[in-house]
């Protein structure tokens, strides 16, 4: 969603599970009275739902952050990342694959057993597929698709993975546009004749295969019966 407000508004909603009704206007009666808070005990209130950005992610994506909980803990980059926001993080990181967390170690926290980014969550790895499925299933193209997984997911080679899926399906395939055309080229005029041939074979006729020649430069023509279109028969012919 472009707007943050209406941002705001969703991430407070999916901590709760409410239906929408319709009331007109002249059903409905409201005044100024009527919003005024009631006098309650206080002792009796209870605690507002924990609205996160998880919860917002969730709700988006359709997950189940018990799901991503038990997968991040099954994960072993990602165990080792979650051990280190919890007890802190080394000065120095000498391993490849933790190196792109370890650049965001100061942004990354943890949210219910959750690593998130920001808004985004973190993804262990065995659950990729599941979100590049869903991510991918509106068939909105590499630039939208990317947009979108941007908004709510993140992990190590997130857009190279999103790139990836969307070029190997069928459809956005043959939704895509046809390549540039190239400007016609003109081949170069050979010196002399016989230096540069165009060959092919014609058939079949009558049961019988034929062998073209044409010279570039003469525009010759020889024609050839060819008892096999092997590469032994056409380099006899051509002898």
């Amino acid at each position: 969603m472009v707007a943050s407000r209406m941002q705001r508004w969703a991430i407070i909603l999916s901590a709760y599970s409410f239906d929408i009704e319709y009331v007109r206007t002249d059903e409905y009666g409201a005044d100024g009275l009527s919003r005024l808070p009631l006098k309650t005990n206080k002792q009796n209130v209870t605690a507002p739902p924990e609205k996160t950005y998880l919860h917002f992610v969730q709700q988006a994506l359709s997950l189940d952050y018990s799901d991503i909980k038990r997968e991040t803990l099954r994960d072993p980059l990602l165990s080792k990342v979650l051990s280190y926001i919890r007890d802190g993080w080394p000065s120095h990181c000498k391993i490849t694959n933790l190196q792109p967390y370890w650049n965001r170690h100061k942004e990354l926290y943890e949210e219910l057993g959750c690593i998130m980014w920001g808004h985004r969550l973190v993804v262990p790895e065995n659950c990729r597929d599941k979100i590049l499925a869903m991510i991918h299933e509106p068939h909105m193209g590499i630039v939208k698709s990317k947009a979108l997984a941007r908004s709510y997911v993140w992990w190590a080679g997130m857009e190279e993975a999103v790139e990836r899926e969307c070029r190997e399906c069928i459809n956005c395939t043959a939704q895509t546009d046809a390549p540039a055309r190239n400007t016609p080229r003109i081949w170069p005029w050979p010196a002399r004749p016989w230096s540069w041939l165009y060959l092919d074979f014609m058939g079949l006729i009558a049961g019988k295969i034929y062998l073209e020649v044409v010279d570039a430069m003469s525009k010759w023509i020889e024609v050839h019966k060819m008892t096999s279109i092997s590469a032994n028969c056409l380099i006899d012919r051509l002898n």
